[in-house]
């Protein structure tokens, strides 16, 4: 093992949360963030926040991310990285959100990861809701997310508008069947904000191939039941869109920086 030498705050802080420096793991975390921790807490009243339970909490979930990693191929953080995270670690009471930011610290810290890492990803993980990050997981080993609008056509004052209909259902997905959500209800803002941010592209006006998934979505918001109950005091008929989300570039990449292997 390596000599790491520590200044005395690095050193007391990982003291304080690990308690045993001679863990490989422990002497990874100091190699990698001790440059940060003097950053960010040598300027600050540092005694008070060696009992923040949540710096303690999340920086134990950073290292377990590189217990496994061998010491030779732990690397200095880049402070423009670690410096904001390990900030926002005193905080972060979410384990989601935690474990986006750990992970993509982590990654700053391995010499054959950090090429995937990025400064906006930081900004990005600030943005996201609990539920978001749920979304994100499930991205990345499923990196479509099939959509259909269930639309009913109606009549006006007797006659009949052949391009005008009301959405009945909107961008309907089988997310709430595949993720644990804190709020359902809100699936379609948080799909809104990951298509804002760039983690997602709204590929509207086109399909994907497998159509039994489309199926599974109409069956699951109970398409035949809306068919056979319309108002056809007011709508002629139901019609479908069929398309979906799909991973941006600049998504994949987020996955990869920011979602564990």
């Amino acid at each position: 093992m390596e000599n790491i030498n520590l200044s005395l705050i690095s050193g007391d802080l990982l003291k304080e949360i690990y308690g045993d420096f001679a863990k490989p793991s422990v002497q990874s975390v100091g190699k990698a963030l001790g440059t940060v921790f003097d950053i960010v807490f040598g300027g600050l009243s540092y005694f008070p926040q060696k009992g923040n339970i949540y710096l303690k909490n999340n920086l134990e979930r950073y290292r377990k991310k590189l217990e496994n990693v061998p010491v030779d191929n732990i690397i200095i953080a880049d402070p423009q990285i670690g410096v904001p995270i390990v900030e926002k670690l005193n905080y972060t009471t979410h384990e989601e959100i935690s474990d986006l930011f750990t992970t993509l610290l982590a990654n700053a810290s391995i010499s054959e990861k950090v090429v995937s890492v990025h400064p906006s990803f930081i900004s990005i993980i600030e943005q996201l809701a609990p539920d978001e990050a749920k979304i994100i997981a499930h991205l990345s080993t499923n990196p479509t997310i099939p959509y259909c609008n269930i639309n009913g056509s109606f009549y006006n004052d007797g006659a009949i508008l052949q391009n005008s209909y009301n959405i009945l259902i909107y961008h309907a997905t089988d997310l709430p069947w595949q993720i644990d959500f804190y709020t359902k209800e809100n699936i379609g803002a948080y799909l809104d904000n990951l298509v804002r941010l760039g983690i997602l592209s709204d590929e509207k006006g086109t399909q994907i191939q497998e159509m039994s998934l489309y199926k599974d979505i109409l069956e699951k918001y109970n398409y035949n039941h809306i068919k056979e109950t319309l108002d056809t005091s007011v709508y002629r008929n139901v019609f479908i869109d069929k398309s979906f989300y799909a991973l941006t570039d600049f998504g994949k990449l987020f996955i990869k920086a920011c979602i564990k292997d």
